[in-house]
């Protein structure tokens, strides 16, 4: 007989699969787990189950044993029942597949009997589907974990953009709580989804402390979030996307006015007729390029016909308020028509690229055509509430209706004059799903924190302080402190729960204030030199004519204030923590450059680098800062590119190859652990971006010479003797590496190639394969092919990168004269 395992749903009975109820009525036993409380699965299939005999059994949770003798003796008794030709249904609640106690049972029974599982509606579904949580969408990942899972899975399941369901809630929930708002995520809870008494609260409102067990904990994709996403998203670099070449000249431009407007764009066209070089990203099928930038989430400007792009994303269209803008943009700038979006950014685009070109972009939509502002996109420094009400008022408005709108919406002094008002407040507002509402960006929250003080701790005391003060969430404009603590875990993780940057000011700014502090502190000046930082951060921030709404608190190790100024409050008040990337571009051709390495070049505002090497990227330039060093100059160049960073700016130091190998991110490293820096430069972020070394370049020119074992060994001595180098090079000739050699000869340099080949020509055989690769991927690239014994090292020279073959590394002429080199890595290739 067949043992038949039906998920029976997470409740109500209504959700129950006509498989799942044939199976219940037909069946001659019915199995399923009991607790103290009874069978919960029971009493879902309970209409539905016929005549059958019922076998309870309780599974012990005690942690010693206990439950896998439970389930033996379960899966024995169920035996039993199949044996004697019996059918049997065992329950299971919402779907046995995920996290159902039926597949212990089913892994005992497996083996000796058929198993026929039918499948039930999970939690995951049923809570999305009653809390009206859109989880992923397009491409976007779904996680499902239990809140057991360890604390490390859960952060790294968080810092991806997925989404997640979060089962087992129980008595973790303030935990997870915290884990998710440290996180930048928010998210909804559901206990008993489908059931009479199901309780739906949104996260940031949930009550600390143990939950019922079966509740389950949303957080929605990344992307579906559009409380806190921006009008332009700068995580989705807009797409400018040409088919043709005649389309270049224009799509550069439109790129370069975007990158002015510190709009992240990249230049996208299509290889079968632009060549590669010319663009940032080539691809091969148009309407599948343009329709997947747009479902995950890119602003696309298409320099090419409205149709084409019509016809791309048209099976994309699903969601008005979470889909992209799509701009059509003619071939020559004569037209730019917002398609789609333009309250999503897509207008404030076309009025640049209007702008740029000379041309009025075209208007359709009902706020701008007939009113001359767009109601639900307001400008920087303040959000809508909700976007229900904006929706009446524009068609009140169209209809010949006025509105009285707060004094302080000066954007709104176009509107006819009437009745209904149209607020402004940083207050919380109970009927902003009735009265449109914009929320005011003016308020700035300073904060204070002992070093290392707890992220998820500091999310939770911003939180408690905004809601003890009446403020709306969506009002703080900035989080600001000491330049001291720009560095600082916590505050980063308030900012970013918060959506708002994180800005500091040096302590004579704060010091300035103190005449307007409410509670100074002679143990904060002993401290850091200035007698507040929290009052002192947030008034500086809200300005001469701004005031305290909430001094200064303290919890722990971290202390609050709040201040609102007059008008919002611009997000580049103070200064950024500044950010150093230092940017592998490869060995020179654009084709090996990574989608990484572009995306760090279109963020930073400053290219820092060796000549040579800023050369090779100046086609990316647009509105960055250039600042060239000569050869020879390695430590200026990047000690001013972290003190250029320290001021607040977004820096690229610009490296060939790999960053890491022979190159400028260690030397940053060594700075920022030993070096003389400023108090900016020591606290910059860095991020080491990675490029395809030389090395690997020319393993890839040449087949695989680099299969097993391999190093790198630079001979330059002018930083490290030559007798380390050559004990080096006396251990990889010895072990039978394949070598790398880096910075093989220069003009100064001409003895170091010739011994390192002695030490490898005693250790090897002199038919070893030898390659010297130089000015890979730039036009006088070449391949030189030669032995171990044969080769000439005055035919090398520094900006070469010569391969060493190991005692089995092989070479091979194939048909079409293309010569090859592999090391085998000792795989049984012969029958």
């Amino acid at each position: 007989m067949t043992l038949t395992i039906v998920g029976v749903g997470p409740g109500d009975p209504e959700l129950l699969t006509l498989k799942a109820v044939r199976i219940l009525a037909a069946a001659d036993v019915v199995a399923y787990p009991v607790s103290s409380q009874g069978s919960f699965a029971a009493r879902i299939a309970a209409a539905h189950i016929g005549a059958a005999e019922h076998f309870a059994f309780a599974i012990p949770m005690s942690g010693d044993g206990a439950a896998e003798a439970a389930y033996d003796a379960a899966a024995e008794t169920i035996a039993g029942h199949l044996s004697a030709g019996r059918t049997v249904a065992l329950l299971c609640e919402g779907d046995p597949m995920l996290y159902g106690s039926a597949a212990s049972v089913m892994a005992r029974l497996a083996g000796r009997f058929a198993v026929d599982v039918v499948p039930g509606v999970t939690a995951a579904s049923a809570c999305a589907a009653v809390s009206g949580t859109s989880m992923v969408r397009y491409s976007e990942p779904l996680t499902i974990l239990p809140a057991t899972a360890s604390a490390e899975r859960l952060r790294a399941s968080l810092a991806a953009d997925g989404a997640l369901v979060i089962y087992k809630i129980g008595r973790h929930f303030d935990a997870v709580k915290a884990l998710i708002r440290a996180a930048g995520r928010d998210g909804t809870l559901i206990a008993r989804a489908t059931l009479p008494e199901q309780e739906i609260t949104p996260l940031n409102d949930a009550p600390p402390g143990p939950k019922p067990y079966f509740s389950t904990v949303l957080v929605p994709a990344a992307s579906s979030d559009m409380s806190s996403r921006p009008a332009v998203d700068v995580d989705a670099p807009v797409a400018v996307v040409v088919l043709g070449p005649s389309a270049l000249a224009t799509a550069r431009a439109a790129k370069a006015t975007l990158a002015a407007a510190g709009i992240d764009a990249r230049l996208h066209g299509l290889v079968a007729r632009v060549e590669a070089e010319a663009v940032d990203v080539p691809f091969a099928a148009a309407r599948h390029h343009i329709g997947h930038l747009f479902a995950t989430g890119h602003t696309v400007v298409g320099v090419m016909s409205a149709g084409i792009l019509i016809r791309a994303v048209a099976p994309y269209l699903a969601d008005k308020p979470a889909e992209p803008a799509l701009l059509a943009l003619a071939e020559d700038g004569s037209a730019v028509v917002p398609l789609l979006g333009a309250h999503r950014g897509g207008g404030r685009i076309a009025t640049l690229l209007g702008e740029t070109f000379g041309v009025a972009p075209a208007a359709t939509t009902q706020g701008e055509v007939r009113l001359g502002v767009a109601l639900d996109d307001p400008p920087a420094g303040w959000r809508v509430a909700d976007p229900r009400p904006f929706k009446r008022l524009a068609a009140d408005l169209a209809a010949g209706g006025g509105a009285a709108p707060d004094p302080s919406l000066d954007f709104l002094a176009s509107l006819p004059a009437g009745a209904a008002p149209i607020r402004s407040t940083i207050h919380p507002a109970a009927d902003a799903d009735i009265v449109p509402t914009y929320v005011a960006r003016r308020v700035a929250l300073g904060m204070g924190a002992e070093r290392h003080a707890d992220p998820a701790a500091a999310v939770d005391f911003a939180r408690a302080a905004l809601d003890a003060a009446a403020i709306d969430p969506r009002a703080v404009a900035v989080v600001v402190s000491l330049d001291k603590k720009a560095d600082e875990a916590a505050l980063a993780a308030v900012a970013a729960d918060l959506g708002a940057p994180l800005r500091v000011f040096d302590a004579a700014t704060l010091a300035a204030q103190e005449p307007r502090l409410a509670t100074p502190s002679e143990t904060v000046r002993a401290a850091v030199g200035v007698a507040g930082v929290a009052e002192a951060a947030a008034l500086a921030a809200a300005g001469p004519d701004g005031a305290l709404i909430m001094p200064k608190r303290v919890e722990g190790a971290l202390t609050l204030a709040l201040a609102a100024a007059v008008r919002p409050i611009t997000p580049t008040v103070g200064r950024a923590r500044g950010r150093l990337r230092v940017v592998g571009i490869g060995p020179g051709t654009a084709r090996w450059r990574t989608l990484e390495c572009l995306d760090a070049l279109a963020r930073a505002d400053a290219f820092v680098g060796y000549t040579l090497y800023l050369d090779l990227v100046e086609d990316l330039r647009g509105s960055q800062s250039r600042h060239d060093f000569a050869l020879g100059e390695e430590t200026a160049r990047v000690r001013y590119a972290l003190e250029l960073a320290g001021t607040g700016r977004d820096v690229a130091l610009i490296s060939s190859g790999d960053p890491g190998i022979y190159a400028m991110a260690t030397l940053a490293m060594e700075l920022l652990d030993t070096g003389n820096l400023s108090e900016g430069a020591r606290r910059v972020a860095v991020e080491v971006v990675p490029g395809i070394s030389a090395a690997q370049a020319a393993a890839a020119r040449l087949g695989a010479p680099l299969g097993h074992d391999f190093a790198f060994v630079s001979l330059s001595d002018l930083m490290t003797p030559w007798e380390a180098i050559r004990r080096r090079l006396e251990a990889a000739a010895v072990g039978d590496f394949v070598v790398a050699l880096y910075n093989p000869r220069s003009r100064r340099r001409t003895s170091q190639l010739t011994e390192a080949l002695e030490i490898f020509r005693a250790h090897r055989p002199a038919a070893t394969p030898v390659v010297v690769a130089a000015s890979l991927g730039r036009p006088a690239e070449a391949l030189h092919h030669t032995t171990l014994g044969a080769l000439d090292a005055e035919r090398v020279d520094m900006l070469a990168t010569v391969l060493v073959g190991a005692s089995t590394t092989h070479r091979f002429t194939r048909g079409d004269g293309r010569i090859h080199v592999y090391t085998p890595r000792g795989y049984e290739v012969h029958p």
